[in-house]
């Protein structure tokens, strides 16, 4: 038999959705269903714990910019982009 879940419509850009799909990846009990590159389907429970840890990830990601543009040249000389990086090991594999 069918079971009905409360479920909150989410759209957002598909950079957001990406990162919102990833801590589902890790939790496996927010997203019901993944309609579109645009649109979720989230439990109406998780919207509040799904918001806090969005906004984790996206302050943990303007602190690692802010990191790397503040540094010094010879610091950023010493250490690849991270961009670098994975486009070198993209072409290594």
């Amino acid at each position: 038999m069918p079971k009905a879940v409360h479920g909150v419509l989410i759209t957002c850009d598909p950079s957001i959705k990406s990162i919102i799909v990833d801590i589902n990846n890790t939790r496996n009990d927010i997203i019901v269903e993944d309609i579109d590159d645009t649109h979720l389907l989230i439990k109406e429970s998780m919207v509040d714990m799904l918001k806090r840890l969005l906004d984790q990830k996206l302050s943990e990601t303007q602190n690692d910019q802010a990191d790397e543009s503040s540094g010094s040249d010879s610091d950023k000389q010493a250490r690849p982009a991270k961009k670098e990086f994975w486009a070198k090991k993209r072409k290594g594999a």
